[in-house]
């Protein structure tokens, strides 16, 4: 069973590119694309994957990472 079917990133899709159409300022002259569900899987994808890598001394998710000394 997975945590996410494909119906869910359909919807999410839809929901994404729906709410730019409607938010999308004309003025900043970026053509707004349409999103999809493969997109959106590989996006999801990055995001798990940088969850569970382990990095020793600072963290992908952390507000504090342009003081951290490597």
């Amino acid at each position: 069973m997975a945590i996410f079917d494909h119906d869910y990133f359909t919807e999410v899709a839809y929901l994404t590119n729906k709410y730019a159409r409607k938010h999308h300022p004309h003025w900043l002259r970026l053509e707004w694309y349409d999103t999809n569900k493969d997109e959106l899987m590989t996006f999801f994808a990055c995001l798990y994957g940088l969850g569970l890598t382990k990095t020793p001394g600072y963290s992908y998710f952390s507000k504090y990472y342009l003081y951290c000394v490597i």
